[in-house]
Protein backbone atom coordinates (compact mmCIF):
# COMPACT_ATOMS: atom_id res chain seq x y z
CA UNK A 1 0.00 0.00 0.00
CA UNK A 2 2.70 2.33 0.44
CA UNK A 3 4.72 1.51 -2.82
CA UNK A 4 2.53 3.96 -5.24
CA UNK A 5 3.23 7.38 -2.86
CA UNK A 6 6.81 6.77 -2.97
CA UNK A 7 6.56 7.00 -6.74
CA UNK A 8 5.14 9.33 -7.28
CA UNK A 9 7.15 11.32 -5.25
CA UNK A 10 10.05 10.14 -6.77
CA UNK A 11 8.06 11.63 -10.38
CA UNK A 12 7.85 14.42 -8.69
CA UNK A 13 11.12 15.26 -7.62
CA UNK A 14 12.64 14.07 -11.51
CA UNK A 15 9.86 16.62 -12.65
CA UNK A 16 11.29 19.19 -10.38
CA UNK A 17 14.95 18.57 -11.37
CA UNK A 18 13.66 19.45 -15.14
CA UNK A 19 12.16 22.53 -14.43
CA UNK A 20 14.96 23.75 -12.84
CA UNK A 21 17.35 22.43 -15.07
CA UNK A 22 15.07 24.69 -17.92
CA UNK A 23 15.07 27.79 -15.56
CA UNK A 24 19.11 27.14 -15.46
CA UNK A 25 19.16 27.25 -19.35
CA UNK A 26 16.92 29.86 -19.81
CA UNK A 27 18.59 32.06 -17.33
CA UNK A 28 21.60 31.27 -18.92
CA UNK A 29 20.29 32.44 -22.35
CA UNK A 30 20.34 29.20 -23.48
CA UNK A 31 17.10 28.00 -25.84
CA UNK A 32 15.98 24.77 -24.66
CA UNK A 33 16.77 21.98 -27.60
CA UNK A 34 13.20 20.72 -29.08
CA UNK A 35 10.28 20.45 -27.00
CA UNK A 36 9.23 18.72 -24.01
CA UNK A 37 9.91 15.08 -25.47
CA UNK A 38 13.46 16.04 -26.34
CA UNK A 39 13.64 17.39 -22.89
CA UNK A 40 12.25 14.57 -21.37
CA UNK A 41 14.53 12.73 -23.56
CA UNK A 42 17.64 13.96 -23.06
CA UNK A 43 16.83 14.15 -19.12
CA UNK A 44 16.67 10.34 -19.40
CA UNK A 45 19.77 9.92 -21.32
CA UNK A 46 21.61 11.77 -19.02
CA UNK A 47 20.11 10.60 -15.82
CA UNK A 48 21.07 7.08 -17.85
CA UNK A 49 24.40 8.18 -18.40
CA UNK A 50 24.87 9.72 -14.61
CA UNK A 51 23.52 6.05 -13.06
CA UNK A 52 25.90 4.02 -15.48
CA UNK A 53 28.67 6.37 -14.14
CA UNK A 54 27.25 5.69 -10.74
CA UNK A 55 27.22 2.20 -11.51
CA UNK A 56 30.49 2.17 -13.29
CA UNK A 57 31.99 3.85 -10.51
CA UNK A 58 29.89 0.99 -8.05
CA UNK A 59 31.69 -1.23 -10.10
CA UNK A 60 34.88 0.19 -9.60
CA UNK A 61 34.66 0.41 -5.82
CA UNK A 62 33.16 -3.09 -5.73
CA UNK A 63 36.72 -4.47 -7.83
CA UNK A 64 38.98 -1.78 -5.85
CA UNK A 65 38.09 -3.35 -2.93
CA UNK A 66 37.81 -6.73 -4.13
CA UNK A 67 41.42 -6.17 -5.43
CA UNK A 68 42.44 -4.82 -1.72
CA UNK A 69 40.52 -8.10 -0.77
CA UNK A 70 42.90 -10.35 -2.51
CA UNK A 71 45.91 -8.42 -1.81
CA UNK A 72 45.55 -9.47 1.80
CA UNK A 73 44.63 -13.07 0.46
CA UNK A 74 47.76 -12.74 -1.08
CA UNK A 75 49.82 -11.25 1.59
CA UNK A 76 48.30 -13.84 4.12
CA UNK A 77 49.39 -16.76 1.17
CA UNK A 78 52.46 -14.98 0.90
CA UNK A 79 53.06 -15.47 4.62
CA UNK A 80 51.53 -18.69 5.12
CA UNK A 81 53.73 -19.92 2.39
CA UNK A 82 57.10 -18.09 3.89
CA UNK A 83 55.98 -19.54 7.34
CA UNK A 84 56.17 -22.85 5.77
CA UNK A 85 59.20 -22.24 3.88
CA UNK A 86 60.56 -21.47 7.45
CA UNK A 87 59.47 -24.39 8.67
CA UNK A 88 60.65 -26.58 6.30
CA UNK A 89 64.12 -25.21 6.50
CA UNK A 90 64.06 -25.53 10.48
CA UNK A 91 63.15 -29.26 9.29
CA UNK A 92 66.07 -29.77 7.06
CA UNK A 93 68.06 -28.06 9.62
CA UNK A 94 66.92 -30.43 12.07
CA UNK A 95 67.47 -33.20 9.89
CA UNK A 96 70.88 -32.29 9.10
CA UNK A 97 71.26 -32.31 13.30
CA UNK A 98 69.78 -35.49 13.50
CA UNK A 99 71.90 -37.05 10.69
CA UNK A 100 75.31 -35.52 12.63
CA UNK A 101 73.69 -36.47 15.63
CA UNK A 102 73.85 -39.98 14.41
CA UNK A 103 76.76 -40.04 12.45
CA UNK A 104 78.20 -38.90 15.97
CA UNK A 105 76.75 -42.04 17.68
CA UNK A 106 77.85 -44.35 14.98
CA UNK A 107 81.11 -42.97 15.33
CA UNK A 108 81.16 -43.12 19.07
CA UNK A 109 79.56 -46.67 18.61
CA UNK A 110 82.55 -47.49 17.10
CA UNK A 111 84.75 -46.24 18.80
CA UNK A 112 83.75 -47.64 22.26
CA UNK A 113 83.49 -50.79 19.79
CA UNK A 114 87.10 -50.33 18.84
CA UNK A 115 87.88 -49.62 22.48
CA UNK A 116 86.15 -52.66 23.90
CA UNK A 117 87.78 -54.80 21.30
CA UNK A 118 91.28 -52.90 22.38
CA UNK A 119 90.42 -53.65 26.30
CA UNK A 120 89.30 -57.03 25.24
CA UNK A 121 92.83 -57.75 23.50
CA UNK A 122 94.70 -56.41 26.57
CA UNK A 123 92.75 -58.28 29.14
CA UNK A 124 93.68 -60.94 27.00
CA UNK A 125 97.39 -60.62 26.41
CA UNK A 126 97.44 -59.46 29.85
CA UNK A 127 96.43 -62.74 31.30
CA UNK A 128 98.60 -64.67 28.88
CA UNK A 129 101.24 -62.65 30.63
CA UNK A 130 100.43 -63.08 33.81
CA UNK A 131 100.52 -67.14 33.08
CA UNK A 132 103.97 -66.55 32.14
CA UNK A 133 105.51 -63.97 34.46
CA UNK A 134 103.33 -63.93 37.45
CA UNK A 135 104.94 -67.38 38.28
CA UNK A 136 107.96 -66.16 37.63
CA UNK A 137 108.02 -63.04 39.66
CA UNK A 138 106.99 -65.59 42.47
CA UNK A 139 109.69 -67.27 42.08
CA UNK A 140 112.14 -64.38 41.67
CA UNK A 141 110.92 -62.62 44.67
CA UNK A 142 110.96 -66.42 46.85
CA UNK A 143 114.93 -66.30 45.34
CA UNK A 144 115.67 -62.95 47.10
CA UNK A 145 114.03 -63.77 50.05
CA UNK A 146 115.55 -67.39 50.26
CA UNK A 147 118.94 -65.89 49.71
CA UNK A 148 118.66 -63.39 52.24
CA UNK A 149 117.10 -65.82 55.24
CA UNK A 150 120.50 -68.08 54.08
CA UNK A 151 122.79 -65.61 54.01
CA UNK A 152 121.79 -64.11 57.71
CA UNK A 153 122.12 -67.94 58.84
CA UNK A 154 125.15 -68.65 57.28
CA UNK A 155 126.69 -65.18 58.91
CA UNK A 156 124.69 -65.96 62.54
CA UNK A 157 126.34 -69.59 62.27
CA UNK A 158 129.69 -67.89 61.68
CA UNK A 159 129.28 -65.56 64.30
CA UNK A 160 128.08 -68.38 66.92
CA UNK A 161 131.41 -69.92 66.20
CA UNK A 162 133.08 -67.22 66.57
CA UNK A 163 131.46 -66.47 70.27
CA UNK A 164 132.60 -69.87 70.59
CA UNK A 165 136.10 -69.55 69.94
CA UNK A 166 135.87 -66.19 71.61
CA UNK A 167 135.47 -67.59 74.92
CA UNK A 168 138.30 -69.88 74.46
CA UNK A 169 140.63 -67.03 73.66
CA UNK A 170 139.49 -64.58 75.84
CA UNK A 171 139.71 -67.01 79.01
CA UNK A 172 143.06 -68.06 77.80
CA UNK A 173 144.32 -64.36 77.41
CA UNK A 174 142.91 -63.67 80.55
CA UNK A 175 144.94 -66.64 82.47
CA UNK A 176 148.40 -65.73 80.64
CA UNK A 177 147.98 -61.49 82.16
CA UNK A 178 147.39 -63.67 85.43
CA UNK A 179 151.37 -64.93 84.48
CA UNK A 180 150.96 -67.98 82.65
CA UNK A 181 153.14 -68.43 78.96
CA UNK A 182 152.59 -66.44 76.61
CA UNK A 183 153.68 -68.76 74.24
CA UNK A 184 150.96 -71.49 75.23
CA UNK A 185 148.34 -68.61 73.83
CA UNK A 186 149.25 -67.79 71.03
CA UNK A 187 149.90 -71.94 69.72
CA UNK A 188 146.56 -72.41 70.85
CA UNK A 189 145.35 -69.11 68.92
CA UNK A 190 147.04 -70.26 66.03
CA UNK A 191 145.70 -74.11 66.63
CA UNK A 192 141.96 -72.44 66.20
CA UNK A 193 143.39 -70.36 62.79
CA UNK A 194 144.92 -73.26 60.83
CA UNK A 195 143.06 -76.47 61.88
CA UNK A 196 139.35 -77.24 60.78
CA UNK A 197 136.97 -77.13 63.59
CA UNK A 198 134.94 -80.54 64.48
CA UNK A 199 131.83 -80.27 61.69
CA UNK A 200 134.37 -78.31 58.98
CA UNK A 201 134.74 -81.83 57.02
CA UNK A 202 132.57 -82.38 54.78
CA UNK A 203 130.93 -86.21 53.68
CA UNK A 204 133.75 -86.39 50.99
CA UNK A 205 136.68 -85.67 53.46
CA UNK A 206 137.33 -82.21 52.27
CA UNK A 207 138.22 -79.25 54.56
CA UNK A 208 135.29 -77.28 54.64
CA UNK A 209 136.06 -74.41 56.94
CA UNK A 210 138.64 -73.55 54.37
CA UNK A 211 137.01 -70.35 53.14
CA UNK A 212 136.46 -69.13 56.62
CA UNK A 213 139.59 -69.65 57.69
CA UNK A 214 140.47 -67.10 54.64
CA UNK A 215 138.09 -65.26 56.03
CA UNK A 216 139.32 -65.17 59.04
CA UNK A 217 142.93 -64.36 58.37
CA UNK A 218 141.75 -61.54 56.07
CA UNK A 219 139.97 -59.74 59.44
CA UNK A 220 142.82 -60.64 60.91
CA UNK A 221 144.91 -58.00 58.43
CA UNK A 222 141.93 -55.45 58.92
CA UNK A 223 142.63 -55.37 62.34
CA UNK A 224 146.00 -55.57 62.43
CA UNK A 225 145.92 -52.51 60.00
CA UNK A 226 143.34 -50.66 62.17
CA UNK A 227 145.49 -51.28 65.16
CA UNK A 228 148.16 -49.73 63.90
CA UNK A 229 146.11 -46.65 62.40
CA UNK A 230 144.22 -46.12 65.30
CA UNK A 231 146.56 -46.46 68.24
CA UNK A 232 148.19 -43.26 68.00
CA UNK A 233 145.06 -41.07 68.05
CA UNK A 234 142.95 -43.54 70.78
CA UNK A 235 142.17 -41.62 74.03
CA UNK A 236 142.56 -45.04 75.66
CA UNK A 237 141.79 -48.61 74.85
CA UNK A 238 138.08 -48.47 75.65
CA UNK A 239 137.84 -45.89 72.96
CA UNK A 240 139.51 -48.00 70.60
CA UNK A 241 137.09 -51.25 71.64
CA UNK A 242 134.30 -49.25 70.96
CA UNK A 243 134.93 -48.34 67.92
CA UNK A 244 133.18 -51.07 65.06
CA UNK A 245 135.67 -53.83 63.84
CA UNK A 246 136.10 -53.57 60.43
CA UNK A 247 134.18 -55.71 57.92
CA UNK A 248 134.88 -58.30 55.73
CA UNK A 249 132.78 -58.68 52.71
CA UNK A 250 131.86 -62.26 51.37
CA UNK A 251 133.48 -63.58 48.17
CA UNK A 252 132.58 -62.43 44.66
CA UNK A 253 131.06 -65.37 43.78
CA UNK A 254 128.22 -64.86 46.18
CA UNK A 255 127.97 -61.45 44.97
CA UNK A 256 127.82 -62.40 41.72
CA UNK A 257 124.99 -65.09 41.95
CA UNK A 258 123.50 -61.57 43.77
CA UNK A 259 123.41 -59.75 40.90
CA UNK A 260 122.53 -62.63 38.60
CA UNK A 261 119.67 -62.50 40.68
CA UNK A 262 118.82 -58.89 40.60
CA UNK A 263 119.72 -58.30 36.59
CA UNK A 264 117.01 -61.74 36.30
CA UNK A 265 114.47 -59.79 38.71
CA UNK A 266 114.92 -56.51 36.76
CA UNK A 267 114.89 -57.65 33.12
CA UNK A 268 111.86 -60.28 33.54
CA UNK A 269 109.34 -58.24 31.44
CA UNK A 270 111.82 -57.07 28.90
CA UNK A 271 110.38 -59.47 26.36
CA UNK A 272 106.18 -58.08 27.14
CA UNK A 273 104.44 -56.06 25.28
CA UNK A 274 104.75 -52.49 25.79
CA UNK A 275 101.86 -52.30 27.63
CA UNK A 276 102.79 -54.03 29.78
CA UNK A 277 106.25 -54.06 30.10
CA UNK A 278 105.85 -52.14 33.34
CA UNK A 279 103.59 -50.86 36.10
CA UNK A 280 103.71 -47.38 34.75
CA UNK A 281 102.58 -48.73 31.10
CA UNK A 282 100.02 -50.86 32.32
CA UNK A 283 98.20 -48.40 34.73
CA UNK A 284 98.35 -45.86 31.21
CA UNK A 285 96.31 -48.46 29.00
CA UNK A 286 94.19 -49.65 32.03
CA UNK A 287 93.58 -45.86 32.88
CA UNK A 288 92.15 -45.59 29.26
CA UNK A 289 89.90 -48.39 29.56
CA UNK A 290 88.24 -46.94 32.71
CA UNK A 291 87.86 -43.38 31.52
CA UNK A 292 86.26 -44.86 28.38
CA UNK A 293 83.17 -46.61 30.47
CA UNK A 294 83.11 -46.56 34.29
CA UNK A 295 79.99 -48.45 34.27
CA UNK A 296 81.25 -50.94 32.39
CA UNK A 297 84.40 -50.86 33.88
CA UNK A 298 82.87 -51.60 37.52
CA UNK A 299 80.10 -54.27 35.96
CA UNK A 300 83.25 -55.93 34.96
CA UNK A 301 84.77 -56.81 38.42
CA UNK A 302 88.12 -54.82 37.41
CA UNK A 303 88.84 -52.85 40.53
CA UNK A 304 88.46 -56.44 42.64
CA UNK A 305 91.40 -57.18 39.64
CA UNK A 306 93.55 -55.10 40.02
CA UNK A 307 96.07 -56.49 42.60
CA UNK A 308 96.46 -59.81 40.91
CA UNK A 309 97.31 -58.04 37.65
CA UNK A 310 99.65 -55.35 39.00
CA UNK A 311 100.84 -58.52 41.67
CA UNK A 312 104.43 -59.39 39.30
CA UNK A 313 105.59 -55.86 38.81
CA UNK A 314 104.84 -55.56 43.17
CA UNK A 315 107.19 -58.99 43.46
CA UNK A 316 110.16 -58.24 41.15
CA UNK A 317 110.16 -54.69 42.46
CA UNK A 318 110.37 -56.20 46.16
CA UNK A 319 112.93 -58.88 44.94
CA UNK A 320 115.28 -55.78 44.50
CA UNK A 321 114.90 -54.66 48.28
CA UNK A 322 117.26 -53.36 49.84
CA UNK A 323 116.54 -55.19 53.46
CA UNK A 324 116.63 -58.41 51.22
CA UNK A 325 120.16 -58.04 50.70
CA UNK A 326 122.69 -59.01 54.18
CA UNK A 327 124.99 -56.16 54.66
CA UNK A 328 127.76 -58.30 53.83
CA UNK A 329 126.47 -57.76 50.35
CA UNK A 330 128.34 -55.08 48.72
CA UNK A 331 127.58 -52.94 45.60
CA UNK A 332 129.35 -52.60 42.27
CA UNK A 333 130.48 -49.31 41.46
CA UNK A 334 129.22 -48.53 38.02
CA UNK A 335 126.57 -50.86 37.85
CA UNK A 336 123.29 -50.37 35.31
CA UNK A 337 120.16 -50.12 36.50
CA UNK A 338 119.72 -54.18 36.62
CA UNK A 339 121.88 -53.95 39.81
CA UNK A 340 119.80 -50.99 41.80
CA UNK A 341 118.57 -51.66 44.64
CA UNK A 342 115.42 -50.16 45.90
CA UNK A 343 115.83 -48.27 49.48
CA UNK A 344 112.00 -47.78 50.34
CA UNK A 345 108.53 -48.98 49.08
CA UNK A 346 108.44 -44.83 47.96
CA UNK A 347 111.30 -45.12 45.66
CA UNK A 348 110.32 -48.67 43.84
CA UNK A 349 108.24 -47.93 40.18
CA UNK A 350 105.49 -49.65 41.05
CA UNK A 351 104.61 -47.70 43.89
CA UNK A 352 105.10 -44.59 41.96
CA UNK A 353 103.14 -45.77 39.04
CA UNK A 354 100.30 -46.76 41.24
CA UNK A 355 100.37 -44.36 44.20
CA UNK A 356 97.73 -41.93 42.30
CA UNK A 357 95.79 -44.51 39.86
CA UNK A 358 92.08 -44.13 40.51
CA UNK A 359 90.79 -47.24 40.67
CA UNK A 360 87.29 -46.79 39.02
CA UNK A 361 85.47 -48.37 41.83
CA UNK A 362 83.26 -45.42 42.31
CA UNK A 363 82.69 -42.03 40.80
CA UNK A 364 84.72 -40.11 42.65
CA UNK A 365 88.59 -41.15 41.53
CA UNK A 366 89.61 -42.62 45.27
CA UNK A 367 92.59 -44.91 45.22
CA UNK A 368 92.77 -45.96 49.06
CA UNK A 369 92.50 -49.64 48.02
CA UNK A 370 94.71 -50.75 45.60
CA UNK A 371 98.38 -50.08 47.08
CA UNK A 372 97.00 -50.88 50.45
CA UNK A 373 96.02 -54.59 49.00
CA UNK A 374 99.06 -54.71 47.15
CA UNK A 375 101.39 -53.96 50.06
CA UNK A 376 99.92 -56.21 52.78
CA UNK A 377 99.40 -59.40 49.60
CA UNK A 378 103.11 -59.02 48.39
CA UNK A 379 105.19 -57.08 50.97
CA UNK A 380 103.50 -57.30 54.75
CA UNK A 381 105.34 -61.50 54.31
CA UNK A 382 108.20 -60.30 53.22
CA UNK A 383 108.62 -57.91 55.97
CA UNK A 384 108.07 -60.22 58.57
CA UNK A 385 110.34 -62.62 56.89
CA UNK A 386 113.36 -60.03 56.51
CA UNK A 387 112.84 -59.17 60.39
CA UNK A 388 112.83 -62.88 61.19
CA UNK A 389 115.59 -63.63 60.07
CA UNK A 390 117.54 -60.69 60.76
CA UNK A 391 120.47 -61.07 63.61
CA UNK A 392 121.24 -57.74 65.24
CA UNK A 393 124.71 -59.27 66.54
CA UNK A 394 126.47 -59.21 62.85
CA UNK A 395 128.68 -56.50 61.51
CA UNK A 396 126.78 -53.96 59.68
CA UNK A 397 123.48 -55.03 61.50
CA UNK A 398 123.12 -51.27 62.65
CA UNK A 399 123.12 -49.64 59.40
CA UNK A 400 120.68 -53.16 58.56
CA UNK A 401 118.36 -52.38 61.43
CA UNK A 402 117.99 -48.38 60.38
CA UNK A 403 116.81 -49.42 56.39
CA UNK A 404 114.35 -52.44 58.59
CA UNK A 405 112.77 -49.74 61.12
CA UNK A 406 112.21 -47.33 58.42
CA UNK A 407 110.79 -50.30 56.15
CA UNK A 408 108.62 -51.24 59.46
CA UNK A 409 107.22 -47.22 59.30
CA UNK A 410 106.50 -46.68 56.07
CA UNK A 411 104.50 -50.42 55.96
CA UNK A 412 102.45 -49.72 59.14
CA UNK A 413 100.74 -46.42 57.13
CA UNK A 414 99.15 -48.93 54.48
CA UNK A 415 98.17 -52.15 56.95
CA UNK A 416 95.94 -52.46 60.29
CA UNK A 417 97.52 -51.46 63.55
CA UNK A 418 97.34 -55.12 64.32
CA UNK A 419 99.78 -56.02 61.26
CA UNK A 420 102.14 -53.14 62.30
CA UNK A 421 101.91 -53.76 66.02
CA UNK A 422 103.02 -57.50 65.18
CA UNK A 423 105.89 -56.22 62.60
CA UNK A 424 107.54 -54.40 66.32
CA UNK A 425 106.57 -57.44 68.22
CA UNK A 426 108.77 -59.42 65.63
CA UNK A 427 111.81 -56.87 65.71
CA UNK A 428 111.40 -56.92 69.28
CA UNK A 429 111.48 -60.55 69.97
CA UNK A 430 114.76 -60.69 67.11
CA UNK A 431 116.50 -57.47 69.09
CA UNK A 432 115.89 -58.93 72.55
CA UNK A 433 117.15 -62.67 71.91
CA UNK A 434 120.21 -60.89 70.16
CA UNK A 435 120.89 -59.88 73.45
CA UNK A 436 120.24 -62.48 75.52
CA UNK A 437 123.39 -64.31 72.94
CA UNK A 438 125.66 -61.87 73.67
CA UNK A 439 129.08 -63.21 75.70
CA UNK A 440 129.22 -59.97 78.14
CA UNK A 441 132.24 -60.41 80.33
CA UNK A 442 134.16 -63.62 80.25
CA UNK A 443 133.98 -65.80 82.70
CA UNK A 444 137.37 -66.64 84.09
CA UNK A 445 139.55 -65.45 87.04
CA UNK A 446 140.02 -62.41 88.29
CA UNK A 447 141.80 -59.58 85.99
CA UNK A 448 145.49 -58.55 86.98
CA UNK A 449 144.68 -54.58 86.05
CA UNK A 450 147.30 -53.45 83.41
CA UNK A 451 147.75 -56.91 82.52
CA UNK A 452 147.86 -55.39 78.91
CA UNK A 453 149.74 -52.05 78.12
CA UNK A 454 148.14 -49.82 75.66
CA UNK A 455 148.99 -49.73 73.13
CA UNK A 456 149.22 -53.23 72.29
CA UNK A 457 152.67 -54.67 71.36
CA UNK A 458 152.85 -58.21 72.27
CA UNK A 459 151.23 -61.05 69.66
CA UNK A 460 149.01 -62.14 72.33
CA UNK A 461 148.22 -58.89 73.77
CA UNK A 462 147.04 -57.79 70.19
CA UNK A 463 145.13 -61.57 70.16
CA UNK A 464 143.00 -60.23 73.05
CA UNK A 465 142.48 -57.16 71.91
CA UNK A 466 141.31 -58.67 68.63
CA UNK A 467 138.72 -60.56 70.10
CA UNK A 468 137.58 -58.11 72.65
CA UNK A 469 137.36 -55.79 70.13
CA UNK A 470 134.93 -57.88 68.01
CA UNK A 471 133.06 -59.15 71.25
CA UNK A 472 132.51 -55.43 71.79
CA UNK A 473 131.37 -54.74 68.40
CA UNK A 474 128.70 -57.20 68.79
CA UNK A 475 127.27 -55.52 71.47
CA UNK A 476 127.62 -52.16 69.83
CA UNK A 477 125.85 -53.47 66.62
CA UNK A 478 123.41 -54.87 68.71
CA UNK A 479 122.96 -51.72 70.72
CA UNK A 480 122.81 -49.97 67.77
CA UNK A 481 120.30 -51.48 65.95
CA UNK A 482 117.41 -51.01 69.33
CA UNK A 483 118.12 -47.68 68.84
CA UNK A 484 117.28 -47.57 65.12
CA UNK A 485 113.96 -49.16 66.38
CA UNK A 486 113.58 -47.01 69.22
CA UNK A 487 113.86 -43.36 67.43
CA UNK A 488 111.11 -44.44 65.03
CA UNK A 489 109.09 -47.38 67.14
CA UNK A 490 109.70 -45.91 71.04
CA UNK A 491 107.79 -48.87 72.66
CA UNK A 492 108.71 -50.37 76.95
CA UNK A 493 110.00 -53.66 75.30
CA UNK A 494 112.65 -51.45 72.94
CA UNK A 495 113.23 -49.29 75.90
CA UNK A 496 114.29 -52.16 78.26
CA UNK A 497 115.62 -54.67 75.80
CA UNK A 498 118.51 -51.81 75.07
CA UNK A 499 118.51 -50.63 78.61
CA UNK A 500 118.87 -53.68 80.42
CA UNK A 501 119.16 -56.77 78.64
CA UNK A 502 121.95 -54.94 76.31
CA UNK A 503 123.82 -52.27 78.08
CA UNK A 504 123.43 -52.92 81.85
CA UNK A 505 123.50 -56.43 81.77
CA UNK A 506 126.18 -57.15 79.15
CA UNK A 507 128.08 -54.21 77.68
CA UNK A 508 128.74 -52.07 80.63
CA UNK A 509 130.17 -55.63 82.55
CA UNK A 510 132.41 -56.16 79.61
CA UNK A 511 133.40 -52.96 79.55
CA UNK A 512 134.46 -52.95 82.95
CA UNK A 513 136.21 -56.04 83.37
CA UNK A 514 138.19 -54.56 79.89
CA UNK A 515 139.16 -51.81 81.69
CA UNK A 516 140.89 -53.29 84.12
CA UNK A 517 142.60 -55.26 82.16
CA UNK A 518 144.09 -52.38 80.45
CA UNK A 519 144.43 -50.29 83.63
CA UNK A 520 142.48 -47.51 82.46
CA UNK A 521 139.04 -45.62 83.50
CA UNK A 522 136.13 -45.66 81.50
CA UNK A 523 134.57 -42.14 80.62
CA UNK A 524 130.45 -42.38 80.68
CA UNK A 525 130.41 -39.35 78.26
CA UNK A 526 132.89 -41.07 75.56
CA UNK A 527 130.87 -44.30 76.43
CA UNK A 528 127.82 -42.63 75.44
CA UNK A 529 129.14 -40.71 72.33
CA UNK A 530 130.34 -44.12 70.56
CA UNK A 531 127.01 -46.01 71.76
CA UNK A 532 124.57 -42.88 70.18
CA UNK A 533 127.35 -42.68 66.96
CA UNK A 534 128.42 -39.65 67.94
CA UNK A 535 124.83 -37.70 68.47
CA UNK A 536 124.30 -35.22 71.30
CA UNK A 537 121.39 -34.24 73.45
CA UNK A 538 120.86 -31.33 71.40
CA UNK A 539 120.01 -33.16 68.13
CA UNK A 540 118.34 -36.55 69.82
CA UNK A 541 114.59 -36.89 69.21
CA UNK A 542 112.39 -36.66 72.75
CA UNK A 543 112.51 -40.96 73.23
CA UNK A 544 116.30 -41.13 72.30
CA UNK A 545 117.27 -38.03 74.82
CA UNK A 546 114.94 -39.91 77.66
CA UNK A 547 117.15 -43.31 77.03
CA UNK A 548 120.31 -41.47 77.23
CA UNK A 549 119.28 -40.10 80.35
CA UNK A 550 118.55 -42.90 81.99
CA UNK A 551 121.91 -44.97 80.33
CA UNK A 552 123.75 -41.82 81.82
CA UNK A 553 122.32 -42.70 85.07
CA UNK A 554 122.55 -46.24 85.20
CA UNK A 555 126.17 -46.13 83.99
CA UNK A 556 127.11 -43.33 86.63
CA UNK A 557 125.55 -45.80 89.40
CA UNK A 558 126.81 -48.87 87.64
CA UNK A 559 130.70 -47.83 86.82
Amino acid sequence: DQQPPRAVHAMEVDEDEDERWASMMAARGGAMPGGSDEIAEALRAGAASLAASRAESLDANACIDSAKRHEEEIAGLAEDALARFHNAQGRVQSLREEERASEAQAEEAARKYDAAQAFQQLVSDLAGMLDVKAPEAARALETAVSRCEVQWSKMTQSRAQDAAEENELLRAAMEAAQGKQEDALESEEEAFVSTPQPGDIDEFGRDAGRERRNVRMEARRAFVESLDDTCGNAVDAIGFLLHPAPHVEDELGEMDAEALQMSASSNLFQDAADELASAAALAVALGLARDEDRASWRAAMVPFALPEAFAPFVQADVARWHILHAPASKSRDGGDDSSQKYSSIDAMPWHEALFSFDEGSDDTGSNDELVPRLVASHVLPILRRALASFDATLPSADMMATSLADAVGEVSIYVSDDDGAALVQIAEQRLTDACQRLGGAVQCASVTPGAISWPPCSRWSRSTTEWLRRRVSAHVHVFRAILAFLRIHPSNGLRTALLDSCLIGKLAPLLRQSSRLYGCELNVEVLLSALFDGSSDATDEDAVASVREEARRRLRTLL
